[in-house]
């Protein structure tokens, strides 16, 4: 065994669920804090990825139309459009996820 077996851990499988939101445009970042520095970033794109990531399913990503602008269009084909999203904080929009690797091999049968 390895060192797990030696300290006498336990392996243990833990599901682990990704959502990414993901939107492109200028944003604000900078130090924040006196005393315990941290970059930070902010501004409406970075509130309009994390309304994203909030309303993404489990282990895809959500994006705006404007990320999909910024790709070739040559990869428009993995893209789902999810009509008149409700974006906690901003709003209701048009907006796209990616499409996994079991629903592209799907669209080709």
């Amino acid at each position: 065994g390895g060192m797990a077996d030696k300290v006498g851990w336990r392996r243990h499988v833990v599901p682990v669920e990704l959502r990414i939101g993901v939107h492109s445009g200028p944003i604000v970042a900078g130090m924040v804090g006196k005393l315990k520095a941290a970059f930070d970033i902010g501004g409406p794109v970075s509130i309009l990825a994390d309304a994203l990531r909030q309303t993404s399913r489990p282990n895809h990503v959500h994006v705006t139309a404007a990320t999909v602008g910024q790709l070739p269009p040559t990869l428009s084909h993995r893209f789902s459009l999810r009509k008149h999203t409700s974006l906690p904080g901003v709003g209701k929009a048009d907006t796209y996820e990616i499409n996994t690797a079991s629903e592209q091999a799907g669209s080709d049968a």
